[in-house]
């Protein structure tokens, strides 16, 4: 049985590859699982598609989680800011 969604795809097949790769670029973070990212032993950041070109985001400290779609290119830009200013800040970051 599938859940409908899997971990991110093949490295730079996808649109998923260079936004791992900025994430991963950051620092800070642990990466456990593809796409799957550590602050400490708390989960911090998810990336996951459904489907080919659904790719999202899901980030935040401790138990609360924002869903960012990752889509398009804007989207993309945005992750990696936000996940930025989270770390230096030692806090969620919130979607604006």
């Amino acid at each position: 049985m599938q859940s409908g969604h899997e971990a991110c795809g093949t490295e730079g097949a996808r649109p998923s590859g260079p936004l791992l790769r900025q994430i991963r670029d950051l620092g800070g973070l642990k990466e456990k699982s593809r796409g799957c990212f550590y602050q400490k032993s708390k989960g911090f950041l998810h990336l996951h598609e459904h489907g080919v070109d659904e790719i999202y985001a899901d980030i935040g400290l401790g138990q609360d989680f924002d869903r960012l779609p990752a889509m398009t290119a804007a989207d993309r830009k945005k992750i990696p800011s936000l996940t930025a200013m989270a770390l230096r800040d030692g806090k969620p970051a919130r979607a604006r």
